[in-house]
């Protein structure tokens, strides 16, 4: 072997030697695949959809998606909270978000009237004297009627004795003829259904019955040749150009109602509150309102069945849009957006909802982002993902009481920790008078209290944003405590 052949394989041997130990030193790995200096160093890739699919180098997902890589530093559980997506993943999901905001809300109460004759623009044609009926006018129930129509005439012995005495008085003097006339009177009749008989001469005449308003006969107790009482109701008559809508409310929603305020019916009428009735019903917790409406062209009827709403007063409460809700069986969620591409599941307590808009009680605050749309797809990435979930405040806390009044224990449910109270009008929560159950506050003992206990008890609101009962005292407990002092 020559010299010349000897150094060269002497410097490939050489160069061999330092290739083999430079790879053995770096893991067998070429340097195209080293982190450069300054760049992030990649911890491993996953799958867009399903971060538990790990590679150790780039490639396809099952669903044919590129995997994307984790840096060392930001696997999850590092201190970052909720899930991550890559960037044209959140694309292709359309994500929209909105800042959680304190707004003026004012809820919409939705529900259902039915229409009724309003009561106060009834008259009962009645007469006071025993007779029968000679003529019958106006026939049918439905019909309608004019004020000072003739309805019909009818003959009663009484009346045509005090007629004709009338008549024998009248020439004598002043005094007799008056008092002859307001007997007359006395039987229910008026002025020209009198001056109508008088001036036939005859005391046996039919007396004719005028219409003393115009409506519909919503009532008829007599019929030709018929005998009329006393306490017979010969018509009823009923003003349908002003009706009553009575809604069903719920209790939760009926304290800020008062009278005047304005109520929407079928859309596009308006009505305006006249009275909230004091009981609610039982079984469905509901309190009845009054709704005065104006009925001039006589498209509504009573007995039917129309939609209402409410507008309550506004006030500041946090508001978050109606899409952003995912609503669950056991809790409602939201989905928050940290930016970057991070998101987190959060549960929230929610308060009523109006325009498109709901309140939230607890589980965000003001100025935090939130997903509005596509935040379907993300909450099942971050179930899928198994990342937590802010849950929101569970800590008991106590109810601030909101108002004091006395009242009446009816019953007591231990089980449902609920009481059946009759108390007098709340001015500082606007509360008619009301017969209803409530919730009582945890920690209150009701084991003790009986029947029938009338008490001084405190309301306010809890967590949900529903009234409940924050303390009780019974008028035992509060003589105890006046004789201590």
């Amino acid at each position: 072997m020559t010299r010349k052949t000897l150094l060269g394989t002497t410097a490939a041997l050489a160069t061999g030697l330092a290739l083999g130990y430079f790879l053995f030193n770096t893991g067998g790995q070429s340097t195209t695949t080293l982190a450069k200096k300054g760049e992030k160093e990649i911890a491993y890739w996953v799958a867009p959809m399903d971060p538990n699919y790990r590679r150790e180098g780039p490639g396809k997902s099952p669903m044919g998606m590129d995997l994307i890589p984790v840096y060392v530093g930001e696997e999850p559980g590092k201190g970052d909270v909720g899930f991550q997506i890559a960037p044209n993943i959140l694309h292709n999901l359309g994500v929209k978000t909105a800042t959680v905001t304190m707004t003026d809300f004012a809820p919409t109460i939705k529900t259902s009237g039915k229409i009724a004759y309003n009561e106060s623009t009834i008259s009962h044609i009645q007469v006071r004297a025993e007779g029968w009926v000679e003529k019958l006018v106006k026939r049918t129930v439905g019909d309608k009627v004019e004020k000072g129509d003739h309805l019909f005439s009818f003959y009663a012995p009484e009346i045509a004795n005090a007629i004709s005495d009338y008549h024998q008085a009248a020439p004598l003097s002043r005094q007799l003829k008056k008092a002859a006339y307001q007997r007359i009177q006395s039987y229910g009749l008026t002025d020209r259904s009198i001056r109508q008989v008088l001036k036939s001469k005859n005391p046996h005449a039919p007396i004719p019955v005028y219409a003393d308003r115009s409506g519909i006969i919503s009532r008829l107790g007599i019929r030709d040749g018929g005998r009329i009482g006393k306490n017979t109701v010969a018509y009823e008559i009923t003003d349908i150009s002003n009706l009553w809508v009575i809604a069903d409310v719920y209790i939760s929603d009926a304290a800020p109602l008062a009278a005047g305020q304005q109520a929407v019916i079928n859309d596009k009428d308006y009505a305006a509150i006249d009275y909230i009735y004091p009981n609610a019903d039982q079984m469905l917790q509901t309190v009845q309102v009054r709704m005065v409406m104006d009925n001039p062209d006589n498209r509504y009827k009573a007995g039917q069945y129309t939609s209402v709403k409410i507008k309550v007063a506004s006030k500041q409460q946090l508001t978050v849009p109606d899409t952003a809700i995912i609503r669950l069986g056991d809790m409602n969620r939201v989905i928050l957006d940290h930016g970057d591409g991070r998101f987190e599941a959060a549960e929230v307590k929610t308060g009523p909802s109006s325009e498109g808009m709901t309140v939230i009680i607890e589980g965000l605050t003001e100025g935090e982002n939130i997903v509005i749309s596509g935040q379907f797809m993300l909450d099942s990435e971050s179930s899928f993902s198994g990342a937590a979930v802010r849950m929101a405040e569970q800590a008991d806390k106590k109810v601030e009481s909101l108002a004091f009044a006395m009242g009446t224990i009816n019953s007591v449910n231990i089980e449902e920790n609920k009481v059946n109270i009759t108390h007098p009008e709340i001015p500082d929560i606007d509360w008619p008078p009301m017969t209803m159950n409530i919730l009582v506050a945890n920690g209150i003992d009701l084991t003790k209290i009986q029947d029938g206990t009338k008490v001084h008890f405190g309301v306010g609101k809890n967590a949900d944003g529903i009234y409940v009962i924050t303390v009780i005292h019974t008028m035992d407990q509060m003589n105890d405590h006046e004789g201590m002092m």
